[in-house]
């Protein structure tokens, strides 16, 4: 919205300044005729507050439009600013949307690990890689985890009687 109504005004103010100028060296000397002829005096003649007015609103407009200027550039600035969070903000999205595919490829790896070299090593390595890809920075957890992890082994091994890989 901003956006829309500085490049109002940088537009408005240049058609001022040109008609402006028009007003100046077209349409005052072609409408206006000179009437300090008969009065003798040089210096104020019929032009000259037209003159005066003309360079007065022209003045008028080019410092508007120098304002109006600025204030786009600086909001230009402002909007890259925050395309450039934007932009941050996406990546990090684009990295809660990548998250579980990727934990999927940890479980599949898990399993193939769990198949290759067995239960105890493909834990020991798979667990953490999933806990650090879920941003877990609580160490309790992690110990949960290994404590939850040898529980089942020992089920496995001495209540069930089951070996595993």
């Amino acid at each position: 919205m901003e956006a829309k109504k500085l490049k109002k005004d940088i537009i408005s103010l240049t058609i001022l300044a040109i008609v402006c100028l028009w007003f100046y060296f077209i349409f005052i000397p072609e409408q206006i005729p000179l009437s300090s002829a008969a009065s003798g005096n040089i210096t104020f003649t019929s032009r000259t507050f037209p003159y005066i007015l003309a360079v007065f609103i022209f003045i008028m407009a080019g410092i508007g439009l120098i304002q109006s200027i600025f204030k786009f550039l600086a909001y230009r600035k402002d909007i890259a600013k925050e395309e450039v969070k934007e932009k941050a903000i996406d990546k990090g999205e684009l990295l809660q949307k990548i998250i579980p595919y990727f934990i999927y490829i940890i479980i599949f790896a898990y399993g193939v690990m769990f198949k290759k070299f067995g239960f105890i090593f493909a834990t020991l390595i798979i667990i953490p890689i999933m806990l650090i890809a879920l941003k877990c920075k609580d160490w309790k957890i992690y110990l949960y985890v290994y404590a939850f992890a040898i529980v089942l082994y020992l089920v496995f091994k001495l209540v069930l009687r089951v070996p595993l890989p």
